[in-house]
C-alpha cells in the first residue's frame, strides 16, 4: 500500500528556525528487531561479506557492534576449556591476523557474529583420539592483533608484562558497552526523546542501548521482560545521569525497583504484570 504524506510544513518550520538538514540511513533499511537482537546475542553464523567493518576498525552486522569468533575450532576440550593462551581467540577489529588468514585463503568460511556479554563462546570441541566432535562453552580470549589495531589501552606501547596484564583482564561486556555502533549523521533525539535537565545528552539512548545489553532482564531477580520494556527502570546508581559508565547503572523490574523512585511511579497493574511474569519464568 503506498502512502502519500506531505512535509510540508515541518519543511517550512525547519527552514525559519534555520536547522541544517540531516540525512541518515540505515544499512538494511530498518532498526534492528528485538528478534534479531536476540539471534545476535545467541550467536548469528554470517559469511565475511555480511560483517560491515566501521571507520574505527570494529565490527558490526546491521548497526549493531558485534565479535567475531570461528566455531570450528579444530580443537580439544582442554585446550579450549584450560588453556586458553593457546585456544583460539575472537576479534573485535579487522586485525592483521585475519588479514593473513584471507591472504592464505581461510577467509571462506562461515563465521558467528555474537554481542554475546559473558565471554563464553559456543564451539565446536574436537576429540583427536576418536574423531568425536562436541559443542561446548569455552572461555575464549580477545585476539592481542584486534588490540594493536585499535590501540586498545596504549597496547602497542606497553612492555611484554603489560600487555598480558591488559590482554588477561579484558572484559567482553565493558568493550561492547564502551564502544557501541554509532550512526555518523543520525539525529540524536525527537522532540519526544529529548534529554531531561541533569542528564547525558544521550540518557534515554543510554536507557535503551543498556536494556538491549541485559537482554531486557532485571539486574536483581533476572526475570525477562521481553516485551514488556517499559517494566525496566534503569537508573545511575550514584545518582547521577551524567555518569554512564556501565558499571553505574542498574535494570530493575517494577518489583524490584527501589521505591521511592525519583523520576518513575510503576502503577499497580504494572506491578501485577511483573509479578505474573516472574511467577511464569519461576522466579521467587
Amino acid at each position: 500500500m503506498k502512502l502519500n504524506v506531505s512535509f510540508a510544513d515541518l519543511q517550512t518550520m525547519v527552514r525559519r528556525m534555520g536547522a541544517p538538514e540531516v540525512r541518515w540511513r540505515v544499512r538494511d533499511g530498518r532498526l534492528a528487531d528485538p528478534e534479531f537482537l536476540e539471534r545476535l546475542y545467541k550467536g548469528l553464523v554470517v559469511e565475511p561479506k555480511d560483517v560491515d567493518v566501521d571507520d574505527d576498525g570494529l565490527f558490526s552486522v546491521r548497526g549493531e557492534r558485534v565479535l567475531l569468533y570461528i566455531k570450528e575450532t579444530n580443537q580439544d576440550r582442554h585446550t579450549l576449556l584450560y588453556d586458553t593462551e593457546n585456544a583460539k581467540r575472537f576479534h573485535v577489529a579487522d586485525c592483521s591476523t585475519l588479514e593473513a588468514m584471507r591472504r592464505q585463503g581461510h577467509f571462506n568460511m562461515r563465521y558467528v557474529v555474537t554481542t554475546k556479554t559473558t565471554g563464553m563462546f559456543p564451539v565446536f570441541a574436537t576429540n583427536h583420539m576418536t574423531g568425536a566432535i562436541d559443542e561446548i562453552e569455552a572461555p575464549l580470549k580477545v585476539c592481542r592483533s584486534c588490540l594493536l589495531k585499535i590501540r586498545y589501552k596504549g597496547y602497542g606501547g606497553l612492555n611484554h608484562a603489560k600487555k598480558r596484564d591488559v590482554w588477561l583482564a579484558f572484559d567482553v561486556g565493558a568493550f561492547l558497552w564502551d564502544n557501541p555502533t554509532k550512526f555518523r549523521s543520525r539525529p540524536l533525539h525527537t522532540d519526544r526523546t529529548a534529554p531531561m535537565p541533569g542528564s547525558a545528552p544521550d540518557w534515554l539512548d543510554v536507557v535503551d542501548r543498556y536494556r538491549r545489553f541485559r537482554q531486557w532482564a532485571c539486574d536483581d531477580c533476572g526475570v525477562s521482560l521481553k516485551g514488556h520494556h517499559q517494566l525496566l527502570h534503569v537508573r545511575p546508581l550514584d545518582g547521577n545521569r551524567r555518569n554512564t559508565s556501565l558499571h553505574n547503572l542498574s535494570g530493575t523490574c517494577a518489583v524490584c525497583a527501589p521505591s521511592p523512585l525519583p523520576d518513575r511511579v510503576f502503577s499497580a497493574a504494572e506491578r501485577a504484570l511483573a509479578e505474573k511474569l516472574r511467577t511464569d519464568q519461576k522466579i521467587r
